[in-house]
């Protein structure tokens, strides 16, 4: 009379598939992240895929040794084995080479391939202890699809084409030249600039200067060209009923006068930009250090006897009702003595 399977619970290979499963996972998720950085940063993922995918095989490989000594696998699924891991092995290597997140055949057998011996295997070794897991073709279909993927993998890997010996020499030479087109790009914008700044004169308009005051290669000359144009008194009070205050922060040095249109102009400018500093605006904190550079043109203004008390007093209220840092408000409290300035 035979002795019965035993029923208990296959410590031993419950482990190892615990392990398997994770270094499944592991390299699954590795792969899949190693085209998602830089050059380097892909090297490094690839290189611990090569290393986590290695270790995921070592372990099917022992789990499939042990599904044999203690399962019903037969004599020519074990012989189909020894062919068919070093090749799903090989396919695997070249999978994780060419995977592409965006689809082709890397993705599956990287994907799926694994999957494939494990579950052979938990069917080799449970098999001999519960027949409703031995239906017919299992192992086979198991098997077969094995050999789909590997082989398939292989022949497309070695099937395409063969490097390119010259290819870091050509993306070297595509790079030199794009530098050189940036490199022109930027000669050429520099001189449209010149050509530009050149065709300015005493008649030009004010405005057509305020591009090159904030160019750190023209904003000397067009300083002292604004401090000629013929119209500058006219230009700059226009100016500051059209354009933001912050662009006209050198109107001191504009060589104008601070007469009663400019003062005029002047204080219903910095009112504007006073009742920006609000905290109905997203950008109310950035409004109330904007305005510090207004100090040149406040103490000019003042000193032309221009009557900014209103404007500074909403002002030095607007930056209190915000302020968040010494630096505001000691602002607010410099506001508040040009306020008093007679």
């Amino acid at each position: 009379m035979s002795t019965p399977p035993r029923r208990g619970v296959p410590v031993g290979f419950a482990a190892l598939l615990a392990v398997t499963l994770c270094l499944y996972a592991v390299t699954v998720a590795t792969v899949a992240d190693s085209r998602s950085s830089d050059a380097a940063g892909n090297a490094l993922s690839i290189a611990f895929a090569a290393i986590s995918g290695g270790l995921l095989w070592i372990a099917i490989v022992a789990l499939l040794a042990m599904a044999k000594a203690h399962g019903a696998m037969g004599r020519r699924a074990s012989w189909a084995l020894v062919v068919l891991i070093p090749a799903s092995v090989a396919a695997y290597v070249l999978a994780i080479g060419d995977f592409d997140p965006r689809g082709g055949p890397a993705p599956v057998v990287v994907y799926g391939l694994p999957a494939l011996p494990i579950l052979f295997a938990v069917w080799a070794r449970f098999s001999r202890l519960h027949d409703t897991l031995r239906p017919a073709g299992t192992a086979s279909g198991l098997l077969a699809l094995m050999a789909v993927l590997s082989f398939g993998m292989i022949a497309i890997g070695f099937g395409g084409a063969p490097p390119n010996p010259t290819a870091p020499a050509d993306r070297a030479t595509a790079e030199k030249a794009r530098l050189e087109r940036e490199a022109k790009a930027q000669r050429d914008s520099q001189e449209r600039e010149a050509a530009a700044f050149a065709n300015l004169g005493p008649d030009s308009p004010l405005a057509d200067y305020l591009p090159f005051l904030r160019n750190r290669a023209f904003a000397d000359r067009a300083l002292q060209g604004i401090q000629k144009v013929k119209t500058r008194q006219a230009d700059a009070v226009a100016l500051l009923e059209q354009r933001p205050l912050g662009e006209l922060a050198e109107l001191w040095q504009w060589n104008v006068l601070g007469t009663r249109e400019m003062c005029e102009a002047y204080a219903n400018a910095f009112l504007r930009a006073a009742n920006r500093i609000d905290k109905g605006h997203g950008d109310y904190l950035n409004a109330a250090t904007d305005l510090e550079w207004q100090l040149p043109n406040l103490k000019w203004m003042v000193g032309s006897k221009c009557d900014l008390s209103g404007p500074l007093e909403r002002a030095g209220t607007n930056i209190k009702a915000v302020a968040d840092s010494d630096r505001l408000r000691n602002f607010a409290v410099t506001l508040g003595e040009l306020k008093t300035v007679k």
